[in-house]
């Protein structure tokens, strides 16, 4: 780690498997817990009759928000803190929140304390609130360009646009099963298997 310290040119696509680190923590706008990243959703949900009466219902998203900050995780193999640049870039993560609320709840939205269902929605069964979060120690499964900035090491989204940026609670093996297109196939087959992986990036 020292020797790559103070080098700012020092760039590598690189795989880590890590953990959240417990520092920074942020407040989930619903569930208030108090997590290292979340992305939240809010639908409403409308129920539709068709001309032979048949009901249906459907939802359309009407605010989304998430943790506009970077996060930092610990790799255990150097045992040093690492920062991830998210860069609004989102992450792969599940749904730890999920509640349905009637019509006249009260929420935050963007920072604004509204009412919601109050005025001529009778159509409007309710709003259904998602939450996904990373929690502190929560394992991580990153593939990113690293770099050195100042005395700490980032890791975030590669200049080159071709490549994949890839931040996941999944494990590796899930992600290799969930991976769907070629060309994705082809970054992990690049990456994945650089054994020594952030460890040389550190060696420089």
């Amino acid at each position: 780690l020292i020797a790559v310290r103070g080098v700012l040119n020092s760039w590598e696509i690189v795989e880590i498997k890590c953990k959240a680190s417990g520092e920074n923590l942020v407040t989930a706008p619903y569930s208030n817990r108090q997590v290292v990243y979340y992305e939240s959703e809010v639908y409403r949900i409308e129920e539709e009759i068709d001309s032979n009466g048949n009901r249906s219902t459907k939802d359309e998203k009407i605010h989304d928000d998430k943790y506009r900050g970077n996060i930092q995780v610990i790799d255990d193999s150097i045992d040093e803190t690492i920062v991830i640049d998210i860069n609004n870039s989102g992450v792969d993560i599940p749904v730890t929140y999920e509640k349905f609320e009637p019509r006249g709840f009260s929420a935050s939205l963007g920072g604004l304390n509204i009412s919601l269902g109050n005025f001529n929605e009778s159509d409007v069964r309710g709003y259904k609130i998602k939450e996904s979060t990373i929690d502190a120690g929560q394992s991580l499964y990153i593939v990113g360009e690293a770099y050195n900035d100042g005395d700490k090491i980032h890791i975030g989204r590669p200049r080159d646009g071709k490549k994949h940026f890839i931040v996941t609670t999944k494990s590796e093996e899930d992600m290799l099963k969930s991976l769907r297109t070629a060309s994705v196939f082809q970054m992990i087959a690049g990456i994945g298997l650089i054994a020594v992986g952030i460890i040389m990036f550190l060696a420089k």
